[in-house]
């Protein structure tokens, strides 16, 4: 039968109808929407906790068998109400369910959290310090669901009060020295030391026994999550990149301090050796390569601060002994904050496929004033065994941010900030967003041998259907579109051979 006008017509409406369809955008939604996130094959990611307000920094611990984990908050982002919350949460049989949760302590932006034996190290401020603090067998009282009554002890008041930048992660080397960062109380500018002898835009190892602080790096804006190699030992830092020169410049980074490099004394009056690493701020940022949602694997090319560095004729962005470069470009905006590195074993339950060991994933907190938005997921980062070279650097955990790259549709629900394994293998996610944690686990039973490499939703009976995100809706509409050309195309030769 030949192919008649209406015919070609019909197919054509029917063609449209279809990639219009899948081109529409989701919905706005607002509060917790776990339904809309998505995840590797094989992966699912459910709600661990929710009712935590701003839950930023996660710290786990096995106690007797049972799995505490801490959990640092932040005040009102306006500043108005800095005083957070420090939350415990309680599985008594370790099963992976949390049986009950609480408030161990307020005090002034408890942002960062870290175990150490019986004792719990939290960062926060007090009477315009800077502080870290111990808290002293601070397990009794979550295993008793009892807020903290002890005596907390200062480990440090040296560390600046300034709030800009100020909210510290806490980590321990593997050296057993705390690693912090003091970030710029601005958007840029010069790097300038307190009274004290602290420089902002630096990373800092602080000795929880002396109370020693040794500089670490320079040029560093504001890096609110570290962790070590599991192979190398080297130190990989995520920093945020400056605001207000551009949509897509500068990116933020993933960086690198390599092993044995200098340090030196925090003390009235110091210096800053060039023997220091230096990452370049205020003078020089760094410029992702290919689509700032998907960057190209690597550092991209270095960027000349406008403002600090016109035409480069201050600081030379390609001297490494004036401005290192990243090991990857995180893309513009997107807001990288807490980051660990994946520790496999084949004797931990619940581990992930041992080709996850060595993976960094980076929560990527998201921009605030950046059209269309950016980032709010969680990536996943390889380097070549061996080498510093990127061999794989994609989205692990997304849906945050829905129809991304739609400036009149997009919306988000959620902002990831920090990354932590858990002691049984499992990987948690905050959300200061909607004061959630996230649990990821896997069961390789899961994974369907016709699954392509694309993420698939995890979404139980209540939750209901998942919805395509902006992006793939887009190119399922685009994919339809070419389907009709060639169809179109076809009918017309058949029916003038």
């Amino acid at each position: 039968m030949g192919c008649t006008g209406f015919a070609v017509l019909q197919l054509l409406l029917l063609l449209w109808s279809s990639a219009v369809q899948a081109a529409e955008p989701v919905p706005e939604v607002k509060g917790l929407q776990p339904q809309l996130l998505t995840v590797p094959p094989g992966f699912n990611i459910s709600v661990y906790q929710d009712g935590l307000p701003k839950a930023r920094t996660i710290s786990a611990t096995v106690v007797n068998g049972s799995t505490i984990v801490y959990v640092g908050s932040a005040g009102s982002d306006d500043g108005k109400n800095p005083v957070g919350n420090v939350y415990y949460i309680v599985d008594e049989d370790s099963d992976g369910v949390p049986d009950f949760s609480g408030t161990l302590l307020r005090i002034d932006t408890p942002n960062g959290v870290v175990v150490q034996g019986s004792d719990l190290l939290l960062s926060g401020f007090e009477d315009g310090k800077g502080m870290v603090w111990r808290l002293p067998d601070v397990h009794s009282y979550a295993l008793r669901n009892e807020p903290f009554t002890g005596n907390k002890s200062v480990i440090t008041d040296r560390l600046p009060g300034d709030r800009w930048h100020g909210r510290r992660v806490l980590r321990f080397s593997p050296d057993g020295l705390l690693v912090l960062a003091v970030g710029v109380p601005c958007n840029v500018c010069k790097l300038n030391r307190t009274a004290q002898g602290i420089q902002f835009g630096s990373l800092y190892s602080l000795n929880v026994t002396s109370g020693e602080l040794r500089q670490l790096a320079t040029g560093v804006r504001n890096s609110v999550g570290f962790d070590w190699h599991p192979k190398t030992g080297e130190l990989y830092f995520t920093d945020n990149g400056r605001d207000k020169i551009g949509n897509d410049v500068p990116d933020c980074e993933l960086n690198r301090i390599p092993a044995n490099s200098a340090t030196v004394l925090a003390r009235p009056g110091a210096t800053t050796p060039a023997s220091i690493p230096n990452f370049g701020h205020p003078y020089c940022h760094t410029e992702g390569l290919g689509d700032p949602y998907a960057r190209d694997f690597g550092a991209g090319k270095p960027l000349l601060d406008p403002e600090f560095n016109p035409n480069g004729t201050v600081v030379n962005c390609s001297d490494p002994t004036l401005n290192r470069q990243p090991v990857q470009a995180l893309g513009p905006h997107t807001a990288p904050l807490g980051m660990r590195f994946y520790r496999w074993s084949k004797n931990t339950p619940g581990a992930f496929p041992r080709e996850y060991d060595g993976t960094a994933f980076i929560a990527e907190h998201g921009s605030w004033n950046r059209a269309p938005k950016i980032g709010y997921r969680i990536m996943m980062l390889r380097v070549a065994n061996g080498t510093n070279a990127v061999s794989d650097y994609e989205p692990f955990a997304s849906g945050w941010l829905q129809n991304e790259n739609d400036n009149a549709h997009n919306f988000t629900w959620g902002r990831p900030v920090d990354v932590e394994q858990m002691p049984d293998g499992l990987l948690l996610i905050s959300d200061d967003g909607t004061g959630a944690l996230y649990r990821v686990t896997y069961n390789a039973s899961n994974v369907d041998s016709s699954s392509s490499s694309s993420a698939t939703r995890s979404v139980s009976a209540s939750q209901g259907p998942a919805q395509p995100s902006g992006a793939a809706a887009v190119r399922a509409a685009a994919g339809f579109a070419w389907w009709a050309l060639l169809v179109v195309l076809a009918c017309v030769m058949h029916s003038n051979p």
